[in-house]
């Protein structure tokens, strides 16, 4: 089997290096070039036909934004975002996202830029293998859901309960901006997101969908038609308080599926509260996470969607809960909105 090629873009010869070295000792990995800059990068993607592309983002001459725009717009490639940049500057690594970048992988923080210790290696190395099967082909356009679509605002709302992973911002962007602002709902997302990045996901999405986007915050109500972005670094729990009243609870308990927040987590808690009241969907992404939690909801008789491979970014998550027989519909993106509500109405 072929080994996947990769191409480096960064403007340090010290982190080319490092990168190269993380690379060339994974197994089934080569480094086919590297580039100085967004330029070099352009250039060098069409020239060489890299697999993927490791792209920094703050560079001379031409940033990676800029280089990454380029890339998708002319020789479009699975590219991986690698980035030193923190929490406070997530929002120009969650741009990345939405132009095209399969995912992003932060450079060591707070100690020597040569260390890049096991997890983080094992990071990089998990991330650009996964990339390397990435679909960055152009999804179909997502089905708007018709405002005036009729809402049984007398019954109980449902729990809609969401979980992604790698290519995750975007198709969450895209599923709630086609769904009506005024649905009759509690909303909750699992992002696989570090600390920091899930407030700024939170409140990007807010301007973008129409919806009332936050970030969980221990004892965070459930309203109807609020948004809750579950927050890095913590899982994410369902209490019930009484008759519809319910909060989230954080829980720093261990990683579930080597991650935290769990899709797992949240859905499992979501099936003791809300029952068989309850959409589950399960997105694009990388590993295995939400698949158990998925088939405890649709054993209390919830409704279970797994998103079709065809617009998969990663077709991990998905495939796991199929694979389990925990799906009541596979269904592409662009169908998703009205599925939802056909489901509710």
């Amino acid at each position: 089997m072929k080994n996947i090629g990769v191409l480096i873009v960064d403007d340090s010869v010290l982190m080319r290096r490092i990168l190269s070295d993380i690379i060339s000792s994974a197994g089934g990995m080569e480094v086919v070039g590297t580039a100085r800059n967004g330029i070099e990068g352009v250039r060098k993607t069409a020239e060489l036909n890299p697999d993927v592309v490791l792209m920094d983002i703050e560079m001379p001459e031409m940033d990676g934004l800029t280089a990454l725009t380029q890339i998708m717009e002319e020789t479009p490639t699975p590219v991986v975002m690698v980035s030193a940049l923190d929490a406070k500057d997530a929002d120009i690594v969650l741009q990345s996202l939405d132009k095209g970048a399969v995912d992003f992988v932060s450079k060591p923080q707070g100690r020597s830029i040569t260390v890049f210790d096991n997890e983080d290696s094992k990071r990089l190395i998990e991330v650009v293998k996964s990339a390397a099967f990435a679909n960055i082909s152009p999804s179909k356009p997502v089905k708007r859901v018709k405002e005036e679509l009729e809402i049984k605002e007398e019954s109980t709302p449902p729990l809609i309960v969401i979980g992604a992973s790698t290519g995750g911002p975007k198709t969450i962007k895209d599923l709630l901006s086609n769904l009506p602002d005024n649905i009759h709902a509690y909303i909750l997302i699992v992002q696989h997101m570090p600390p920091g990045f899930t407030k700024s996901f939170a409140d990007r999405l807010g301007p973008l969908t129409g919806f009332h986007v936050v970030e969980a915050k221990d004892r965070e109500p459930l309203a109807i038609g609020k948004v809750i972005v579950a927050q890095g670094d913590n899982h994410m729990v369902i209490e019930k308080l009484g008759l519809k009243s319910y909060t989230v609870r954080l829980d720093k308990g261990p990683k579930v599926n080597a991650v935290r927040p769990s899709v797992d987590v949240t859905m499992e808690s979501a099936a003791e509260v809300f029952g068989s009241n309850i959409i589950a969907i399960l997105l694009t992404g990388m590993g295995s996470d939400g698949a158990i939690g998925m088939s405890k909801i649709k054993k209390k008789g919830g409704k279970t969607i797994a998103e079709d491979k065809s617009s998969c970014v990663i077709n991990g998550m998905p495939k796991a809960a199929i694979s389990l027989g925990a799906a009541d519909y596979v269904t592409p993106l662009h169908e998703i909105p009205l599925q939802i509500m056909n489901l509710m109405t």
